[in-house]
């Protein structure tokens, strides 16, 4: 929590940086040093800017995650590209994604970069063929479990996948 970061504070300058995205309390408890998040946790476009905008003037850092989908990844690209605010390196777990729904998907980095993709839109199409698979393999097998192996289903597959 917010508040357990504030103890750990005492004890270490190392910075802290939290999904747990309450600016509010991170103002009033002086931690953490960083807020991680990105346009689906805020709940969208609008509110992430809001919330970059909060972070810039309470002086914390911001930096997105790459947990989503191609069109999520693409939405937070272009926002880090245009926001000034957002200064540090992103995690990046696209090595963690098997496939995606864009044509131009999964997003893979090159030399620890990932450009903004360019074109119409967020520069990325949606793939019709792979919505529909991903649909049938829902329909037919439930949320997907990325950490399931069919070769071995009494253990866990451990992270990255490649």
């Amino acid at each position: 929590t917010i508040k357990e970061m504030r103890e750990l504070r005492r004890h270490t300058s190392i910075p802290f940086s939290t999904h747990n995205i309450d600016v509010a309390r991170a103002m009033e408890l002086k931690v953490p040093d960083a807020f991680v998040g990105n346009p689906t946790a805020h709940g969208g476009i609008n509110r992430m800017l809001r919330f970059v905008g909060a972070c810039e003037h309470a002086g914390i850092d911001y930096w997105c995650y790459s947990g989503d989908t191609g069109i999520g990844s693409a939405c937070y690209l272009h926002l880090c590209a245009a926001l000034g605010w957002i200064r540090e390196p992103n995690q990046s777990l696209f090595r963690m994604q098997p496939m995606d729904i864009i044509e131009e998907g999964p997003f893979a980095p090159k030399n620890n970069t990932v450009p903004v993709p360019e074109g119409h839109g967020l520069g990325v199409t949606l793939s019709q063929e792979r919505l529909a698979a991903c649909h049938r393999d829902f329909v037919e097998n439930g949320p997907c479990n990325k950490y399931h192996d069919p070769e071995k289903p009494e253990a866990y597959r451990r992270l990255p996948l490649n």
